[in-house]
């Protein structure tokens, strides 16, 4: 049994209700309890679907689940690559601050002279 899979088994037995553990996850997650119930019964490293969804369900877990290391004092940040978006707002920004920044010196220029 995989390290992770035994980590999702963990979580999910921790944290749904036994007797109807799949309706649940699937209320939960929105991936059909058919999905979990046969990951669960046939055990195996589960896929990214059940991985991704309980990360979704359970994000205080996610570097726990993912990783099996627990740090409280993690922020989990997605890179900024996943947002072009954010990058390139950022850019934009620091572009305009250094066109302000030249704007300073020459003001700077033209009032020594």
């Amino acid at each position: 049994m995989s390290a992770i899979n035994v980590r999702l088994r963990l979580l999910v037995d921790r944290e749904a209700p036994t007797n109807r553990r799949f309706a649940y996850m699937e209320q939960l997650t929105g991936v059909p309890g058919a999905v979990w119930a046969a990951w669960w019964r046939k055990g195996g490293a589960p896929g990214g679907v059940l991985i991704e969804a309980a990360g979704r369900a359970w994000p205080e877990f996610v570097l726990w689940l993912c990783t099996g290391s627990a740090d409280s004092f993690v922020a989990q940040l997605e890179p900024l690559s996943a947002r072009p978006a954010v990058l390139a707002a950022l850019m934009q920004e620091r572009d305009a601050a250094a066109e302000r920044h030249e704007d300073v010196q020459i003001f700077e220029r033209e009032i020594a002279r």
